[in-house]
């Protein structure tokens, strides 16, 4: 772990210069990012200073193997004109041991009147078992403010936000394309927006839950 008073943060580009993963975390805590490739060519990271000054160390770790990657929903987040594509969120787990990953937004959510909106959608080949869905903020000074879930919609379901409030064993299934009649399941997520005034330096999606399937490469 680096120094209490030491802060560097990291950023992932694909080959288009692209940002695709970024972490920010404050003083004292090591960077990470997760990000399954959709890509080929050179991928490159971005080390820079927050503040403070020392040597650092860098770390990549590939999955082994060459198949298709773990099931997982993919993340939308509107941003005032669409939803864009985060890219795919990794809870794969063959035992059904439920995974948290967390995810540096992309993409700035816009405010829609009080609400962000975040779209979750599964990958058509696979099926998710999602227990828990947060949304953090990242303010100025590295603090992280949790903005509260007041809304969750399921097209078959209807209103789950019950089941994807707490860390617990009531889970939400959302089918794949191949799963479902040729239609992928989305779960229309809505979170409370900081006060105006208030302006973040990033946002932090997390979620909870376990997807057994494998997908073909």
């Amino acid at each position: 772990m680096p120094p209490s008073d030491i802060d560097f943060d990291l950023q992932l580009y694909d080959p288009a210069g692209n940002l695709k993963a970024a972490s920010y975390l404050g003083p004292g805590q090591e960077d990470s990012v997760s990000y399954i490739s959709d890509s080929s060519g050179s991928w490159r990271a971005k080390i820079y200073i927050h503040s403070g000054e020392a040597q650092y160390s860098f770390k990549v770790n590939s999955p082994p193997g060459g198949g298709g990657g773990g099931g997982c929903p993919i993340l939308h987040v509107y941003n005032g004109t669409e939803y864009v594509s985060e890219g795919l969120l990794d809870i794969h787990n063959p035992d059904g041991i439920d995974m948290v990953t967390d995810h540096t937004l992309i993409t700035t959510p816009k405010r829609m009147r009080t609400k962000y909106l975040v779209r979750l959608t599964e990958h058509p080949q696979t099926i998710s078992h999602i227990d828990q869905v947060r949304l953090f903020a990242i303010l100025q000074d590295k603090t992280m403010i949790e903005l509260p879930l007041v809304s969750a919609v399921h097209p078959v379901h209807g209103n789950v936000l019950p089941q994807l409030l707490f860390s617990d064993d009531w889970k939400t299934d959302t089918l794949g394309a191949n799963w479902n009649n040729g239609t992928s399941q989305s779960i229309e997520l809505k979170f409370l927006t900081l006060p105006p005034k208030i302006r973040a330096l990033g946002f932090v999606f997390q979620i909870e839950g376990n997807n057994p399937f494998i997908k073909p490469a």
